[in-house]
């Protein structure tokens, strides 16, 4: 089975496609500073090319693979919850449509793309009666809670479903060792404020935000993190009762599943 990985990022599929024993042949994505981490990491089958404009040219191209298996992740910033300034439903689906519209015209041998469990992707996908799974990374060996809806060729969501809820199998203790002893550390979010709800008239509604008080929904390292995000958590100490300091780069990495050994170069 030969892979292709478009808006490749920095080689997180890719990672999970070789570590199971396939062939990644060609990564596509549009910044070359993230490219350049891919290529460090990965290899020169990477390409600099912004996607999303015409389809024809990269569809014949993808079909002289006789064996392929397609994946894709179009950016969720405009998406993710996370993002409180530009979400916008529309411009966050032009590039899963373009994707979805790839795989229609390559019909590739299997496919997965994904993506954030917005509302708008379950739609389209509804819509298309495309198959897909919403699942948690940290039922799949990975140490952070993080929640993604992931599309694709029914035997692959099946096999997806299938394995939702079997619970953590990789913990962070298990790729921090630095943080020892394990149930002295506790891992804190990148968000800084939570939210005030009252209850009116038999509905809860948000009033405001307060500021989140050191170490407050921490997590310890036998219990998966945090979705890390742009804005790294804290490693809080609980017997000094005090943040100790923000978790590193390469510490974020390995949270997300990459190998231990994972080079950043001049960017992270």
């Amino acid at each position: 089975m030969r892979v292709v990985d478009l808006f490749a990022g920095v080689g997180g599929f890719t990672s999970g496609a070789t570590q199971s024993g396939a062939e990644v042949a060609l990564a596509i994505e549009s910044d070359p500073h993230i490219a350049r981490v891919y290529k460090a990491n990965h290899g020169d089958h990477v390409r600099v090319q912004t996607l999303g404009g015409d389809i024809e040219a990269l569809a014949t191209e993808l079909w002289h693979f006789n064996t392929l298996h397609l994946h894709g992740s179009p950016p969720c910033q405009r998406l993710s919850r996370a993002n409180q300034t530009s979400r916008d439903a529309a411009a966050g689906l032009e590039l899963v449509l373009w994707y979805l519209d790839l795989v229609a015209q390559v019909r590739p041998t299997t496919w997965s793309m994904e993506q954030v469990p917005h509302p708008a992707v379950k739609a389209l996908l509804l819509e298309r009666q495309i198959p897909f799974a919403v699942v948690n990374a940290m039922d799949f060996g990975v140490p952070q809670s993080r929640t993604r809806l992931i599309a694709g060729s029914a035997r692959i969501v099946a096999a997806l479903e299938a394995r939702k809820g079997s619970g953590p199998t990789v913990l962070p203790k298990d790729v921090l060792p630095s943080l020892q002893p394990a149930n002295r550390f506790l891992l804190t979010s990148a968000t800084m404020n939570q939210p005030v709800k009252v209850r009116r008239d038999g509905v809860r509604i948000t009033v405001g935000l307060r500021r989140m008080r050191p170490g407050e929904g921490g997590r310890d390292l036998h219990t998966p993190c945090h979705t890390v995000w742009g804005k790294a958590g804290s490693v809080y100490d609980g017997v000094n009762d005090r943040v100790v300091r923000k978790l590193t780069p390469s510490e974020c990495a390995v949270l997300q599943g990459f190998p231990a050994d994972v080079r950043l170069c001049e960017r992270s």
